[in-house]
């Protein structure tokens, strides 16, 4: 998924309250809000799972990125 497309999302769902982002240097963290009602906590958890995978393999994108810049 384009690095854009990700950040465009993770933004639509702070907007909508569903997430808050803490900038952590060159990584930003999203943080679930409300999950741990009982009705979306299996879906919370699976979110937070792949939005840390692809936070994971986008610094990984820029890693080699910078790599190949110099």
């Amino acid at each position: 998924m384009p690095r854009t497309t990700v950040i465009r999302h993770i933004k639509a769902l702070e907007e909508l309250g569903r997430i808050t982002v803490v900038n952590t240097g060159r990584r930003a963290l999203p943080i679930l809000i409300g999950a741990d009602r009982p009705l979306t906590k299996g879906f919370y958890k699976r979110l937070e799972q792949l939005v840390l995978q692809a936070s994971a393999n986008l610094s990984k994108m820029d890693t080699l990125t910078d790599r190949h810049k110099m």
